[in-house]
């Protein structure tokens, strides 16, 4: 039930299930040249968890858009009669808290530039330059918000094992 796994002079113990369900499951992701990450056995959520800075939820109950090759991973696995229970979204809350003050700087700066030109500019485009400025920085920032999201997807497998069979920026 239990296997050392020796990694940098320390020694853990990987819990490795002997259903074989999980070996099934990783074959089909190698044979289709996917790199599938095992993760903890937690089973079907039926509301968002966070976990780890992650955030977890069904993907009926997320907005992000999935791919299509990111689908292809679950229909590869159904295919080959792999019975998953649950279909999961994860967001890594951390990148995206970063990418978030990555854009507040960024709009900060913008309109910092905003203002400089209207200061510049003399009195009659000042608040023409300025509303340009706050308006530009303020759609940037909400684009380069919507798409800085991390997301990856989840298959849980008949044992309650949690499955990673895909990974993207949007």
């Amino acid at each position: 039930m239990y296997t050392k796994i020796d990694r940098s002079a320390k020694t853990y113990i990987e819990r490795i299930p002997k259903k074989s369900i999980i070996n099934d499951a990783l074959a089909v992701g190698k044979a289709n040249f996917a790199d599938y990450k095992v993760m903890p056995q937690l089973g079907m959520i039926d509301e968002p968890m966070e976990i780890n800075g992650w955030d977890f939820r069904p993907f009926e109950m997320d907005d992000c858009e999935i791919p299509r090759e990111a689908w292809r991973q679950v229909e590869l696995l159904r295919e080959q009669d792999i019975p998953i229970l649950q279909v999961i979204v994860g967001h890594n809350l951390k990148e995206e808290e970063d990418k978030r003050k990555r854009i507040e700087a960024y709009r900060n700066n913008l309109e910092k530039i905003g203002k400089a030109m209207a200061v510049t500019a003399g009195v009659a485009l000042t608040l023409v330059t300025w509303l340009a400025g706050a308006v530009t920085a303020l759609v940037l920032g909400f684009i380069t918000l919507v798409l800085a999201v991390d997301p990856i997807l989840i298959v849980v497998l008949e044992d309650g094992t949690w499955l990673c069979v895909a990974e993207w920026d949007s």
